[in-house]
């Protein structure tokens, strides 16, 4: 089944658009790369912009659909979860990081209007589960719940932010990004768990 212009754009974008950043992406390079008609980006988006923040929802979502799983667990186990859902989010979004960072250093109307929606459901979801962990004795007493969501998200992204260095140190046979996270999560796990 062929695919409709609607999703050729955004299959399009997210590699262009990763890659140059919003400024350096014509209208007209995403449409010879999607081969479509460019008055289909403001059709299908209302313009570059929208279809830029289409590209952003489309990658950050993933992280809200994946925490909106992991319900029902210990604070322990949503924690091991959502660690086994950041890798399976990074294969299925292999930009991710390149739009995190570029948002980051050079913040787009998208920051505002889409990527903090979907971080801050992550956040919160992070800081509920350590909440609950401390005030139910698995976690420890002393711990500051934002400071231990930032340090859980530290120590999982930046093996991802990182990547070009990961391959560069660790011999192929070595590399996993499954085996890498979910240890990281234990060495977290281990720093947080009550005694």
């Amino acid at each position: 089944m062929e695919k409709d212009s609607r999703s050729r754009l955004l299959e399009a974008a997210i590699p262009l658009f990763a890659e140059k950043g919003f400024s350096a992406v014509s209208i007209r390079e995403l449409a010879e790369k999607a081969g479509v008609n460019s008055a289909l980006i403001s059709y299908h988006f209302g313009g570059k912009e929208g279809l830029y923040n289409a590209v952003l929802d489309f990658q950050f979502s993933r992280i809200t659909i994946a925490i909106s799983k992991i319900q029902g667990l210990s604070p322990i186990e949503r924690i091991r979860h959502y660690g086994k859902n950041a890798v399976l989010i990074h294969q299925q979004c292999p930009y991710l990081m390149r739009y995190i960072q570029r948002e980051m250093s050079n913040p787009s109307i998208g920051l505002e209007t889409v990527v903090r929606r979907h971080i801050a459901s992550a956040y919160q979801f992070l800081h509920d589960a350590i909440t609950e962990g401390i005030e139910s004795g698995a976690f420890r007493a002393d711990l500051d719940p934002d400071y231990a969501v930032l340090s859980l998200a530290g120590i999982i992204n930046f093996y991802f932010i990182t990547q070009p260095l990961v391959n560069a140190f660790l011999p192929p046979a070595k590399k996993s990004d499954q085996v890498y996270v979910m240890q990281a999560v234990e060495i977290y796990l281990n720093g947080v768990i009550g005694k």
